[in-house]
């Protein structure tokens, strides 16, 4: 990656500028407009990272941190999400920077919608089947009837 990126984390009043990329970034067009205040509730500002091209964000990934049960106890572990990177500032190194530079763990989790995408940086397919009970997460969610 040149010198021209930058990478840090981001602070509260870049929030919507660091949830717009991902949505131009996959097209998400359904994207509903309370979905950042919701998500602004259990986003760990500390765990962002954004990738910027002078004062634009060019590039973002975050991580939710979690235990995780292992054979012989229980671990730290951090779920990767916010994978993005705008389509005009792609193939320069920023996506493979940011995942180097993500987290402290040993461990983490990412779910990637393209196989490719994770075998290429040396992701490795751990499970085929995963449990996520949302109730403990978003409690202020309604539920469904």
């Amino acid at each position: 990656m040149t010198e021209r990126f930058s990478l840090r984390p981001i602070t509260p009043g870049e929030f919507d500028a660091f949830c717009a990329v991902p949505v131009e970034a996959f097209n998400d067009a359904d994207r509903h407009p309370e979905s950042n205040e919701h998500e602004r509730i259990v986003f760990e500002f500390d765990r962002s990272l954004a990738a910027f091209d002078g004062d634009e964000i060019v590039g973002t990934t975050a991580a939710y941190s979690f235990q995780l049960t292992v054979p012989g106890g229980v671990v730290g572990a951090g779920g990767v999400t916010f994978v993005s990177v705008l389509p005009s500032h792609r193939r320069r190194g920023i996506l493979s920077a940011m995942m180097r530079h993500q987290m402290p763990e040993r461990l983490r989790c990412f779910r990637s919608s393209q196989r490719r995408c994770r075998c290429k940086r040396g992701w490795q397919r751990g499970s085929d089947l995963a449990r996520v009970h949302f109730d403990d997460v978003f409690p202020h969610w309604p539920q469904q009837a």
